[in-house]
């Protein structure tokens, strides 16, 4: 926050804009010490902590990807007239165009299985013990599938720890950040989430490639996932429908082809990249929104 405000106070900029709920201190904090600069603070999760709802109330603004989020911040005290719902928006990102085998090289999959991917904070939130257990479950019918997790944060020993004691260690691969994440994407079989993570992780990113999802219900599921048609939202109980219904979708390839070209046409209709940032633009800075 000092490293912050001492570049404001040098810079001078309109608005400082900051990313994620753990930005609301340090931004506050630079825009009291750093000069008349707006501040502003993107949510992709409802604000939980009392700090970071009381350094929120102070903020000039909230962008809130989604009205779930938008209502959970009215609900704790942030001024309505504040907060802006802006939805996520994405195009398809095309990479690198790398072979099968060649993505495999990079991040050390095996080529001839079947890859899932999620993306999430090794934190508790994302209730990645869901996770595991799913795919423990899979492992049962199943052991020629690889299931990649990106992300980086608190759990990961005890997520290599709880993969190791369930013994599907060798089906599961972590990975702190992905460098070739768009040419993984093009060769998925499918992208899942087994808790709240903002903007559902790779959910959005996997629609665009035209691959379905499947997602334990939280805020982010059920404003990108349209159930039983781009692909399917699970309750948190029973635990066994998580799995059940990626299972049908990695036995059904007509199963998969059509929910995934019902996520592509979604993605490209109800979440597209210019309105997502032309509204950005117009929350932040204040140009005019079309």
């Amino acid at each position: 926050a000092a490293r912050l405000a001492r570049l404001c106070a040098k810079l001078k900029p309109a608005t400082l804009l900051g990313f994620g709920r753990s930005s609301a201190w340090p931004l506050l904090t630079a825009r009291l010490l750093g000069g008349h600069a707006r501040a502003i603070l993107w949510l992709g999760l409802s604000p939980r902590r009392t700090t970071t709802i009381q350094a929120t109330k102070r903020l000039d603004g909230v962008i809130a990807t989604s009205p779930g989020v938008a209502k959970a911040c009215e609900q704790s005290g942030i001024r309505a007239d504040r907060i802006t719902v802006v939805l996520p928006g994405i195009t398809r990102d095309e990479g690198r165009g790398l072979a099968r085998d060649e993505v495999a090289a990079r991040i050390g999959l095996d080529p001839t299985k079947q890859w899932t991917l999620a993306v999430a904070p090794l934190e508790p939130e994302p209730r990645l013990q869901r996770l595991l257990w799913a795919i423990d479950q899979l492992g049962v019918v199943r052991k020629d599938i690889e299931h990649v997790l990106i992300g980086a944060g608190p759990l990961l020993g005890q997520i290599g720890r709880r993969a190791r004691a369930q013994e599907l260690a060798d089906r599961l691969v972590v990975l702190p950040s992905c460098n070739v994440l768009p040419d993984l994407l093009t060769h998925v079989k499918l992208v899942w989430q087994s808790g709240a993570v903002a903007l559902g992780g790779a959910i959005l990113d996997g629609m665009a490639h035209g691959l379905p999802t499947v997602a334990v219900e939280s805020d982010a599921a059920r404003q990108l996932i349209v159930d039983d048609v781009s692909g399917r939202v699970v309750s948190a109980v029973p635990e066994s429908e998580f799995p059940r219904r990626v299972f049908n979708i990695l036995e059904d390839d007509d199963l998969a082809r059509r929910y995934g070209e019902a996520a592509a046409e979604r993605a490209a209709t109800e979440f597209p990249a210019q309105r997502f940032m032309d509204a950005i633009a117009a929350a932040v800075i204040g140009r005019p929104s079309p």
